[in-house]
């Protein structure tokens, strides 16, 4: 809502009927409504929207947005009118009617081409007005009356000055050029009357009054048409007024009348013609000339002035006095004695005569900050912060100057003793003589004493927001305090009152109960609930008042009283809705001031004035809340408006969407809230906001129940607004990409499946040659053990033959020793035929080719294939020679293969020199080291 608060509540203080309390007003400028600065005339329809003829051409509200329709040639709509949900209109040579279509918008129809003559040359429609089933179109030259069924035109000749028809009960009257009071009868004009006051004087209204006439000129003059006789009606409110021009004129349905001037800003009288406030542009408006009165079905006065609109909440149970000025600034607290209404401010003491419209005046002496204003046995005593003062009417009496006063209370079965608590304690007000004189200072207690009651004769309860609350027992004299006990509790804005005879106390924490017994502080849950709920908690203090038997507190929503109910007596909470902007502009947090007048209304003390409320004002009301507009929002191009009479379905990527809605409330303390809910995407209310639209962005497909509510103060609307609508699916998510999705899926596990299933053939096909060949390495592998384990034992049998082929050679070694050194013993005896014949047998045994063939055998067995291999090698060796490379082969020494061969070891080195030779070895080759390699 572009609604910009211009002016609220400036109210001058002078004399005259400047210094009086007003009812709320709100102002509307051209930056507000986006349009031109006139605004000529206002209508409303069945939904409570309002339309005004403005230079710029129709403008729409409906309490949140506006919203201008340009005039169908561009010229300044003067005349609008409503009939059955059409919205008539006339500007220069045309008009016709407004019909809102499947989008929520006007479009309009002209019926000049419904006309059989044409329009004549500069002709403007002024005003447009109805009868039954005519709706007539005033020129200053014409009236053209249109027949909505037969859709005809009635063309009447009418000159006037000023385009003015007045629809009464019974005829239509107009008045000529020439001054006459003509009415229409059967679509001609009839003389009414001629009456010289006519001739000179423009009529502004002219309105049933009981049973007869009455009409207002322009100069602000009634008068009383009965038979065409005009009889003054003298008022005394414009009795001396002087260049007094009206424009405009309403009468009100109480029976009140407003007067616009052009000027002077608006007039508006009683029933009885007496004054009941005038607004201007120096207490409220922002312009003096008003082009147009209007009273909507709420009893709100619309204005449609010559720079702007402005709007008065008649009904409204809130008047305000502002001190635009500053004169006597921030009220801190308030009384009506004896018929003149007192304000304590931080300024002084300011008073007038209840009901007078005349300025307030501070009385003489008690410039400074007030803080208390009470009555004690009729005597007004004026608590302040240079003592305490008398006051008598206008006049004020000093009567203690000893430090500042917070407030003063009757001593309980003392009525002739004042208690005052003061900012060093206590001090005692005497009456003596009728008079009330200081007595003197209560001694032993210096605790500044703001807030005190009595708990008894001579106790008292004292509170003190930092060093909490004091129990004080006073002597029977009052002079001094005997004894002195704190309580527990301690507390930010905490105060001790009396309610219905209880001592409470109340801070951040709650109300407590005071028990006079126990002497201990008890939750009171009934008041604490009341004004401590959580969601909506007072700040500040608790106001009593005893006469109506309430309780009052001030939360940042309401104003909350506790009063009992008319049928049991019962407590009952009562809450009052006040704006934000309201509430801030109360007194000082801590120092909240409302007070009871004589007529029942309450003063509320403000920051810069105070409030009347009228209690009898304050109800409740029905509100409806409906939906304006359904957009749907691209980026690169306008918004484009929906058809809310159609089902309404989007594509996927369309899916950004904003809803236009409102309560047309146009009460200025009504604060207005909403509260949304997409049912398919979120069940959950939404916190309470201001902005009547809801912007939905990128929605997923699915479908959707828009449902929206409001609330006005407390109270929620009767309806629910809802709004169906469909986000469709994207292509890539629709039914049949599905299935092709679950078939391409179907297939793709197939082939998966197919590929799995060759993958792991040929993985089992792998395994299994693996395995395979594991199989055949693990074979191999034992074949190799088990040639291992064979060799191992071929190398032990080798190694045991070798050894035993060692043990045969050392044995024939030792053999042929043996025999060698027998025949050498033999030889060295006699020669005889016996020794003969023993070397015989002995060199026949040294010669033995049986060893040698068993050696070979055994040579053979240990070492395979040597000699065969030896022999390929070298195939010229002799059996001598294989012999000698066997021994060789055997690492035996030449010193033991001497005896072996039966030579001696120099015929062994021959021998290996020959062998060389015969196997063609290299002098740098060793013949043991060729033998044993191969």
């Amino acid at each position: 809502m572009r609604c910009i608060l211009i002016t609220i509540y400036l109210f001058l203080v002078h004399l005259g009927l400047t210094g009086q309390e007003l009812p709320p007003v709100q102002n509307y400028g051209t930056i507000d409504y986006n349009a031109g600065n006139q605004n000529w005339s206002i209508t409303q329809d069945a939904s409570k929207h309002l339309y005004f003829g403005n230079n710029n051409g129709l403008l729409e509200f409906n309490g949140s947005l506006w919203t201008l329709y340009p005039s169908p040639n561009g010229t300044i709509i003067r005349a609008v009118y409503e009939k059955d949900g059409l919205i008539y209109s006339g500007c220069f040579m045309e008009f016709g009617f407004w019909q809102r279509d499947q989008f929520g918008d006007l479009i309009y129809t002209s019926l000049i081409d419904k006309l059989s003559v044409p329009l004549i040359e500069d002709e403007h429609v002024w005003n447009i007005t109805s009868r039954d089933k005519w709706i007539l179109f005033q020129t200053l030259d014409r009236l053209y009356i249109y027949h909505t069924e037969e859709k005809t035109f009635k063309i009447v000749d009418f000159e006037v000055s000023r385009a003015k028809i007045f629809n009464l009960k019974d005829k239509l009257f107009l008045q000529k050029g020439d001054g006459g009071l003509y009415s229409i009868q059967n679509g001609k004009p009839v003389l009414e009357s001629s009456d010289k006051i006519l001739l000179n004087n423009f009529i502004v209204g002219l309105y049933h009054d009981k049973d007869r006439l009455l009409l207002l000129t322009e100069r602000g003059d009634f008068y009383h048409f009965d038979e065409g006789v005009l009889t003054a009606w003298e008022v005394e409110a414009l009795k001396n007024e002087t260049d007094l021009t009206l424009y405009s004129s309403q009468k009100l349905s109480d029976g009140g009348f407003v007067l616009g001037t052009i000027s002077k800003g608006y007039i508006r009288l009683d029933k009885d013609g007496k004054p009941l406030e005038r607004m201007n542009q120096e207490n409220g408006l922002v312009n003096n000339t008003v082009l147009t009165v209007f009273q909507d079905v709420d009893d709100n006065l619309w204005l449609g002035l010559d720079n702007g609109i402005s709007t008065i909440n008649l009904e409204s149970a809130f008047k305000v006095y502002t001190d635009s000025k500053g004169k006597f600034g921030s009220v801190y607290t308030s009384l009506e004695h004896q018929g003149i209404l007192y304000l304590g401010t931080n300024q002084g003491l300011f008073a007038r005569e209840l009901g007078s419209s005349q300025d307030f005046r501070l009385l003489k002496g008690t410039s400074g900050q007030v803080w208390n204003l009470s009555s004690v046995s009729d005597v007004l005593i004026c608590s302040h912060n240079e003592g305490t003062f008398i006051i008598d009417g206008f006049n004020a009496r000093h009567i203690y100057a000893g430090s500042g006063t917070w407030e003063v209370k009757t001593v309980p079965e003392h009525n002739d003793l004042l208690l005052q608590g003061n900012y060093d304690g206590f001090s005692v007000l005497e009456k003596s003589n009728g008079r009330w004189t200081f007595k003197g200072k209560i001694e032993g207690f210096e605790i500044s004493s703001k807030s005190f009651e009595f708990a008894g004769p001579e106790k008292v309860l004292m509170n003190h927001e930092y060093s909490g609350v004091h129990i004080i027992d006073m002597d029977p004299t009052f002079t001094s305090v005997k004894k002195v006990a704190n309580l527990e509790p301690k507390g930010v804005d905490s105060q001790v009152f009396k309610f219905r005879n209880r001592i409470l106390y109340s801070s951040s924490e709650g109300v407590f109960n005071f028990d006079k017994k126990t002497l201990e502080m008890q939750k009171d849950s009934l008041l604490t609930a009341v004004f401590y709920n959580p969601m909506d908690p007072i700040s500040g203090k608790l106001i009593t008042d005893k006469k109506n038997n309430r309780l009052w507190g001030f939360s940042a929503n309401n104003l909350i009283y506790l009063s009992p109910d008319t049928f049991d007596g019962s407590p009952k909470k009562m809450q009052l809705p006040i704006p934000t902007f309201f509430r801030r502009n109360q007194g000082v947090l801590g120092y909240e001031s409302i007070s009871l007048l004589s007529d029942g209304n309450y003063v509320i003390g403000s920051s810069n004035g105070y409030s009347i409320l009228d209690l009898k004002k304050s109800h409740e009301k029905e509100y409806r809340i409906t939906i304006n507009s359904f957009l749907q929002k691209f980026l690169h191009k306008d918004n484009e408006k929906l058809d809310l009479s159609q089902e309404l379905t989007f594509n996927y990527d369309e899916n950004n969407l904003i809803c236009y809605y409102g309560i047309p409330e146009y009460d200025n303390y009504a604060e207005v809230k909403y509260q949304y809910r997409l049912i398919g995407f979120d069940d959950e209310w939404s916190k309470w906001y201001s902005e009547p639209f809801i912007s939905l962005e990128n929605l997923p497909f699915g479908t959707y129940s828009l449902r929206i509510r409001g609330r006005v103060g407390n109270s929620l609307t009767e309806n629910t607004a809802s709004l169906d609508f469909k986000v469709s699916r994207p292509w890539y998510l629709s039914i049949t990409a599905i299935v092709s999705y679950v078939l391409l899926f179907l297939t793709a596990m197939l082939v998966i499946n197919r590929l799995f299933v060759v993958y792991y053939r040929r993985q089992r096909t792998k395994l299994i040659e693996d395995n395979n060949k594991q199989l055949e390495f693990n074979r191999l592998e034992s074949e190799q053990e088990i040639m291992k384990i064979k060799n191992d034992q071929l190398r032990i049998e080798l190694e045991s033959k070798n050894r035993e082929l060692a043990t045969t050679a050392m044995s024939m070694i030792n053999k042929n020793e043996l025999l060698q050194g027998i025949k050498n013993d033999l030889l060295q005896l006699e020669n005889s035929a016996s020794r003969k014949e023993v070397a015989k047998v002995i060199d026949q045994n040294l010669s033995n080719n049986n060893d040698w063939e068993f050696f070979k055998e055994a040579f053979n067995n240990a070492d395979k294939d040597f000699l065969h291999k030896i022999k390929k090698l070298h195939p010229s060796l002799t059996a001598n020679d294989l012999k000698f490379c066997a021994f060789l082969r055997l690492n035996l020494s030449s010193k033991e293969i001497a005896p072996l061969l039966n030579i001696s070891v120099r015929s062994v080195e021959i021998k290996r020199y020959r062998l060389r030779k015969k196997m063609n070895l290299e002098h740098s080759e060793n013949l043991i080291e060729y033998i044993l390699a191969i």
